[in-house]
This record gives C-alpha cells, structure tokens and sequence, in this order.
C-alpha cells in the first residue's frame, strides 16, 4: 500500500492464534495529536480480540503520518473493510467541505462502522452524533461547568498587526495565518488588567499541557526570529 514515499506491508491470518509482529519504524513521536507510541497498542489489541495473526511491516517512509496511514489503510484492504478518510480539525471549526465528506462517507459506508480519530473525541463524538437516530434529532445542549473568564479583544490594531505581518513574512514567506480556538491566552490579562495592547503568537507544539507536551524547536527558532523583528519594526532600534 503506497502514498508518495511510504510504502507498506500486511500479512493477516485468521487463525485462532492472536499473535502481532510489527516493524514500523516512526521517525516522530506524534502523528498529528495520536502517540505513535500507541499503534502498536492499538494493533494488539485487534489481534487479541479478533485471534489473529497479524504482520506488519513499514518497507520504507520518512513521513510518520503517511507511514501509519498506509500501514492502518492496508490492514482495512486485508480485512476487506472499506476505508474512509475524512479530515476535520481539532483547531477550527468544520468545513462546509469537511463535513460534506464526512455526510459523503456515512452516506456509503456499510454498517457497522467504526469511527476513529487520530489526536481526540470530539471529531469521533461529532460524527458519531450525525448517525446516531436519537442525537441526531435531538442535539445535545452544552453547558460549560468549568473555567470561565471574561473575554478579551484588541481593538485599533491594523498597524500592529501590520508590522507583525512583515516581521512574519521576512521569516515565514506569506501571511500571517488565523487561529480560532477555544483557550485562556495571557494576552487577557495584559489587556484587561495592564491595559497593555496585546497579540498571541509564538511556536508550535503537540498536546498542550498534558503529560507529552512538546514544543518544536525548529518552530521556536523560527518563532523567536518573527518577534524580534517585530520588536525592532515596532520600537525601533538604536546603535550601541
């Protein structure tokens, strides 16, 4: 099973005897916001129950995320299982084209199915509500019972932004791009406690603040050069 440089192997038999060989080699620790750490976990598992003989191998592939989807779409082919790849971000709320697919994909997949998400609930809870006969008329009301905090929006900012927009394209090439989420960033409690005009930005990482959080080094890097330039465009600079 190929997708562009990764190219896997499964060899599958039902006989009564579970057992699971397994060389995937991943160069990354995470795929997306699924632990690598957790595909072999998830493969004996279905080994256990089904009473298998499963062999799996990744013959080659430096991309992480194709090697584990061609390895996962190859095990659906040897089971004669269809398989559906929908994409829907944790990070933003659903495209109309999004969830065209996933309305596309329930339409044609036999039942039973089986529903996974690879970093998280709340796509797997999202489709799994359009299918379900009683949710599906009936939404769900959601009430939040946690943190709640009063929001914070910075006004006036064109030329901020506009500097920062420069700082970001010397070092990223391009614009800066949106993100819309739900979180507490600190920029609440400049604006609101300092009345210091505040934006959000800085590296990327995986799982935020659970116990396998990580920040991209190259990111950080890269991130630290954006902000300085902007400090320097934004204050000015003065010779030692």
């Amino acid at each position: 099973m190929p997708l562009d440089e990764a190219l896997s192997r499964v060899v599958i038999d039902f006989s009564g005897r579970p057992s699971l060989t397994m060389n995937v080699p991943f160069k990354s620790g995470m795929i997306g916001g699924f632990d690598a750490q957790l595909a072999h976990e998830f493969f004996q598992g279905f080994a256990n129950h089904a009473l298998v003989t499963l062999h799996i191998d990744n013959l080659r592939g430096e991309n992480a995320d194709f090697s584990w989807w061609t390895t996962e779409k190859r095990v659906a082919a040897s089971l004669n299982i269809v398989h559906f790849d929908v994409k829907l971000s944790s990070r933003n709320l659903p495209s109309r084209s999004g969830l065209a697919a996933l309305f596309e994909a329930f339409a044609a997949a036999q039942r039973p199915l089986l529903l996974k998400c690879s970093g998280g609930q709340d796509r797997t809870g999202l489709a799994a509500a359009r299918d379900h006969r009683f949710l599906s008329n009936n939404p769900p009301q959601v009430e939040w019972s946690g943190f709640l905090s009063e929001g914070y929006e910075l006004t006036d900012s064109a030329a901020a932004e506009a500097a920062f927009g420069k700082a970001f394209n010397a070092v990223y090439g391009g614009t800066v791009p949106d993100r819309a989420f739900t979180a507490l960033t600190d920029t609440r409690f400049y604006g609101l406690n300092y009345n210091i005009p505040s934006l959000c930005f800085g590296a990327s990482g995986v799982a935020m603040h659970g116990f396998n959080e990580y920040v991209d080094l190259q990111s950080l890097r890269k991130s630290t050069k954006a902000t300085a330039l902007f400090i320097a465009e934004w204050c000015g600079v003065e010779k030692a």
